[in-house]
């Protein structure tokens, strides 16, 4: 499958989830955060991965992703996969041969071990039903209940958690973190979906209970990488669990700080 990604495409998912990452929308800004132009959303680029691997969901399974390069607005990319024994294998590479994305769909054997997140999040039940509502309009060829639970989890963390979620880690790296001066990148998702979610009714919000936590794994001076962990369980049992690895970087303090060396 071969495709790419306009700025309309990219302001709609903006609107759907409250990303409105300034490196996916002004140019000036992209470069000056070390990118040869504007770049698409990690999740709307991994959202046809998704539905690609789709096919190969039968029963619990744990999907994992690898952002490597960025995704160019309107330039073409490739969806490849391929099966290796009971795993399928995802590859997205752009027209140059650059791999931009690495995926991996496996059936979850034997028992899982499920830690539950710290803290419970409790959600008003008319954006969630605005949430979903919203992302079946805009996206009706994604309608498996992972797909868009999954979705709804993201716009939480954007949309209903106060806005951008990474600001207090730019704090942590430097003295100016305005938002054309910090960015985030997302760098990987591992999803877990389970038997309960393949049959779910989404318009089903009785009984939904949300946690989330969020970790500082790796930090450096200007940078740091962390992980951001979202649960859905319905009546005391897992329902859907996806966590996404991100990097915030202040990539003009850094480059002021190595020219004064």
């Amino acid at each position: 499958m071969t495709t790419s990604f306009s700025q309309d495409q990219i302001s709609e998912w903006a609107y759907f989830s409250g990303d409105h990452n300034k490196v996916h929308f002004d140019e000036e800004i992209a470069k000056k955060n070390g990118l040869n132009g504007v770049i698409v959303q990690g999740m709307l680029v991994l959202q046809d991965a998704k539905k690609a691997l789709t096919q190969y969901i039968g029963g619990p399974s744990r999907i994992k992703f690898y952002l490597k390069e960025p995704v160019y607005r309107d330039k073409e990319i490739i969806y490849l996969i391929s099966r290796k024994n009971d795993e399928h294998h995802l590859k997205v590479h752009d027209i140059n041969g650059c791999c931009c994305i690495t995926g991996r769909a496996s059936p979850e054997k034997g028992e899982t071990d499920i830690v539950q997140a710290k803290h419970n999040i409790a959600i008003d039940r008319p954006f969630l039903e605005k949430q979903i509502q919203l992302y079946q309009a805009l996206y009706p060829e994604a309608g498996y209940s992972w797909m868009i639970m999954d979705a709804l989890l993201f716009s939480v963390c954007f949309k209903y958690q106060n806005g951008d979620p990474f600001y207090a880690k730019a704090q942590k790296i430097t003295l100016e973190p305005d938002k054309s001066k910090v960015v985030t990148f997302q760098v990987d998702q591992d999803i877990f979906i389970t038997e309960d979610i393949l049959t779910y009714d989404c318009a089903d919000l009785n009984d939904l209970t949300f946690y989330y936590e969020d970790q500082d794994v790796v930090k450096e001076d200007y940078s740091v990488y962390s992980l951001l962990n979202y649960q859905i369980y319905r009546r005391d049992k897992l329902l859907y669990q996806a966590s996404m690895g991100s990097i915030t970087r202040a990539f003009e303090a850094q480059n002021r700080a190595i020219n004064k060396r």
